[in-house]
């Protein structure tokens, strides 16, 4: 247990990203007010303080992309028309992102990071289970109202938000449980955690989470069997692989159910029907976009949708095609430069912590930021540092 919790200090730009990282699960994202003074109080500081004696990555590709990005905020709102406060949230967020990736974090600031959001996880899960106990047990529609009950806990009562964040947490102990040889004992509490993140996502409802889940627990599974040559994991493996496609099916075939009713925009679309309408928006704008909010300028208040729920698309509707291949140049600058060993972890993490944004909102708040912060952490880690971030890994989970 003790290699689970044994945390070494870190030091203060760690600190902050973990601060950052962990503030969309809180509950004061519910109001525009605190949350922004919370996530500026935050970034502030860190702009403000120098970096000391701290080794600093040069300002280099994703760096440049970062602040074009935020200039291509400014410049495709300005040129619809209008200003408001979100191209300044951009500014602050690309500004933070970039301030801090550029630090070379140490081992020790890594792994106790990785620690810190396992044990979070773990006690988010244990608090969805809660309140989906005690939430609300007399109402009529108990298992909808107990998966927005999470709110009385003090986290963010979006039940998909927490398990995104969750997703991280489950891929890297089911990482570490395949890939290093633990004691029995270690073994036990890893799947004892997998377990309790499994169990929130089903209670709390969030299939995405759910396949997120199964797709890397499958990747991992397969690679895990090819190394080692062992036919029983193969069969395993491929029985779990097709239960999860069934399972996705099924999955799918509901969602589109549900989006694709006949529907109207502007009464009671679903968000695949509000997709449709924003690419048909943006055929009319498509160089630079409408400028950040650019939904709300769209259905000009016609839609009860206050964003797309795709960041993504809502990425290409506020900036444009230009503004969307400077943000793809930004996301995927240096990941040539990743060390061998971790490609498969780099290349899983892009996608448990990415996957979720096609359904989430977010651009001009903490959600897309924190994971290209982690993101770029991980890559920049495994880049500059001697025994990267899957050796790492598998040194400190003793």
């Amino acid at each position: 247990m003790k290699s689970i919790c044994f945390i070494k200090p870190i030091d203060f730009f760690a600190w902050m990203a973990l601060l950052f990282i962990f503030s969309p699960i809180l509950s004061l994202q519910e109001t525009a007010a605190p949350g922004i003074v919370y996530v500026l109080a935050i970034a502030i500081p860190v702009l403000l303080v120098n970096y000391g004696k701290r080794s600093v990555i040069s300002f280099n590709t994703y760096c440049l992309m970062a602040m074009l990005f935020a200039v291509m905020g400014f410049i495709s709102t300005i040129a619809n028309g209008y200003f408001c406060n979100a191209v300044v949230k951009v500014f602050v967020f690309a500004l933070f992102y970039v301030k801090v990736t550029r630090i070379r974090f140490r081992s020790q600031d890594v792994i106790g990071g990785t620690k810190l959001y396992v044990l979070m996880s773990c006690a988010i899960s244990g608090l969805i289970v809660l309140s989906f106990i005690f939430g609300y047990p007399h109402m009529e529609s108990t298992y909808y109202m107990g998966r927005y009950s999470i709110g009385i806990t003090g986290l963010y009562k979006n039940p998909n938000y927490l398990s995104s964040f969750i997703n991280i947490a489950y891929f890297i102990v089911l990482y570490v449980l395949m890939y290093k040889n633990n004691n029995l004992k270690l073994k036990v509490i890893y799947v004892c955690m997998l377990l309790l993140f499994l169990y929130s996502f089903y209670l709390s409802g969030t299939r995405a989470s759910l396949l997120v889940a199964g797709f890397t627990t499958s990747v991992l599974l397969l690679t895990y069997t090819f190394k080692s040559n062992n036919k029983l994991r193969a069969y395993c493996a491929v029985i779990f692989i097709i239960a999860i496609i069934l399972y996705s099916l099924e999955s799918l075939s509901l969602m589109f159910d549900d989006f694709l009713g006949n529907r109207k925009i502007g009464e009671d679309e679903g968000r695949i029907l509000s997709w449709n309408y924003a690419f048909n928006v943006l055929i009319d704008s498509p160089f630079l976009g409408l400028g950040l909010n650019g939904w709300n300028i769209a259905v000009n208040g016609t839609s009860y949708m206050e964003y797309l729920h795709n960041i993504f698309l809502e990425m290409l509707l506020d900036y444009g095609f230009l503004g969307f291949t400077i943000f793809l140049i930004m996301f995927f600058s240096g990941l040539r430069g990743i060390k061998r060993q971790d490609c498969l972890f780099v290349t899983l993490f892009f996608f448990v912590a990415t996957f979720p944004l096609l359904f989430q909102n977010g651009l001009t708040e903490v959600n897309l930021w924190r994971c290209l912060l982690m993101n770029r952490i991980v890559v920049n880690y495994s880049r500059y540092s001697q025994t990267g971030i899957t050796g790492l890994l598998k040194s400190s989970y003793a």
